[in-house]
């Protein structure tokens, strides 16, 4: 059985901004995923304002760089390594560009690859994806860390990691195809969206596996 490392931030894990809470199992695309293809096994690892390479206010374990060889250490032998970050890298207090950002996912992919992490001690393989680009509203009344600007740099993020991936010739994905963040913080999915999200990437793994 082909073994799928998730590896992302709150989309990974499911927040609902409606009640500060975590989606069900059934409603997150990782566990859409699961049921969709039961002949693999999906391991979700996603965590509320993760980043990629950087430490920022929210504290903890939000570094990517810093949690993701633990998690493959954790799950080994792991097959395919999805990695849906970057909305997090874009907040005002970081203040990075798309190109930035870009580059930090990048670093994450090498570890995978470079690692041993995979069956029969070779490196997992890289799957790139593109969350969907922010619509986050100042009136909202949610004090997320973003603005009119950062929506900007998550509307780059697309063209920037499909060049990182071609670079190291890994699969990638651009959500944006698909779906967009839901109405109530412009950030994260919805129900719908999770649906979305959860198809968009069935069928690109049914192609690779």
């Amino acid at each position: 059985m082909k073994r799928i490392l998730c590896f992302g931030d709150s989309n990974t894990w499911g927040f609902d901004p409606r009640f500060g809470t975590r989606q069900p199992e059934s409603v997150r695309w990782t566990g859409r995923l699961q049921h969709a293809m039961p002949q693999i096994e999906v391991i979700p690892e996603g965590e509320n304002g993760r980043t990629t390479l950087w430490d920022d206010f929210m504290g903890g374990c939000r570094n990517g760089k810093g949690a993701l060889l633990p998690c493959l250490q954790k799950h080994c032998p792991v097959d395919w390594v999805l990695l849906m970050l970057g909305i997090n890298d874009c907040k005002i207090s970081l203040g990075l560009s798309a190109k930035e950002i870009a580059e930090g996912v990048k670093v994450l992919a090498e570890m995978v690859q470079h690692s041993k992490y995979g069956p029969n001690g070779n490196a997992p393989k890289v799957f790139i994806l593109c969350p969907p680009a922010m619509k986050y509203r100042e009136d909202a009344g949610i004090p997320w860390d973003f603005n009119e600007h950062t929506n900007g740099i998550s509307r780059e993020l697309g063209a920037e990691l499909e060049k990182a991936a071609a670079q190291l010739q890994c699969e990638f994905l651009d959500l944006n195809l698909f779906v967009q963040p839901g109405a109530v913080d412009g950030i994260h999915l919805d129900a719908e969206g999770h649906a979305k999200v959860a198809e968009a990437i069935e069928e690109k793994l049914s192609e690779l596996l």
